[in-house]
């Protein structure tokens, strides 16, 4: 037996098999990409692969699976676990893409809307409202959405999105706070419909309790919620 051949594996055979595995990887690669992950291919891959099929036609190499003779930190491809930044809540605040924009209501829309205009906010305006309240003050996303529906001349502002940027500017400001800031938009004034505490802003609802009691409001627990009590005669004007 010839000492380039490879036992029990024909020259033909395993060019195939090399072909395949180096195809493979690529292969692989794509998929990785598509999944979020982001790869580095290091050029001897492609130097690699040509080197490897040659000497399998040659019959140059000694082992039964051609690359493997060939430094495996070389062939293979390194995965960079470049896992993808995550923006900060002041980056998503600030993210305003195409928004604010006014659209009609329509189709579903109109069951639950009516007719008319809806408003979907940027939200760095949600943030702008949240911070006029002052200190004794409160306001509901349902007035924010009104001030919002006011300010673009539509019938309504959205309660999802506005529900969902309240949320944002929540966090952004507690992120604020972690860093030093001075100032930061008074998330807890801002409440859900009723006058209850949203338990979803930063520090729950037992948090945001104790700062909204200790600016002279009255809060009562109903059920799971606080609520604030006589919210309406707190309301502040938008």
């Amino acid at each position: 037996m010839s000492p380039t051949s490879t036992p029990g594996c024909s020259t033909p055979l395993y060019i195939i098999f090399a072909t395949y595995m180096y195809l493979s990887l690529g292969m692989q690669t794509l998929s990785f990409v598509k999944k979020g992950f982001a790869w580095q291919l290091n050029p001897a891959v492609f130097l690699c692969s040509l080197v490897g099929i040659y000497r399998s036609i040659a019959g140059l190499n000694n082992s039964p699976v051609p690359f493997f003779n060939y430094s495996v930190v070389n062939v293979l491809p390194v995965m960079v676990a470049k896992s993808k930044t995550k923006k900060s809540w002041r980056e998503k605040l600030l993210d305003s893409k195409d928004l604010p924009k006014v659209e009609k209501i329509t189709g579903k829309m109109s069951a639950r809307w009516g007719t008319g205009t809806v408003v979907i906010p940027a939200p760095i305006e949600v943030d702008e409202f949240m911070k006029k309240v002052p200190k004794g003050k409160v306001t509901t996303i349902n007035e924010i959405r009104e001030a919002l529906a006011n300010r673009h001349k539509a019938s309504i502002g959205c309660p999802i999105t506005t529900g969902i940027f309240a949320w944002i500017a929540a966090h952004a400001a507690a992120e604020d706070a972690s860093e030093g800031a001075d100032s930061i938009t008074p998330y807890w004034r801002t409440l859900k419909s009723g006058g209850v505490i949203n338990e979803k802003y930063p520090g729950g609802a037992e948090a945001q309790k104790k700062i909204l009691e200790g600016e002279g409001h009255k809060v009562v627990k109903k059920g799971k919620n606080y609520v604030v009590a006589d919210y309406e005669k707190s309301l502040v004007s938008l």
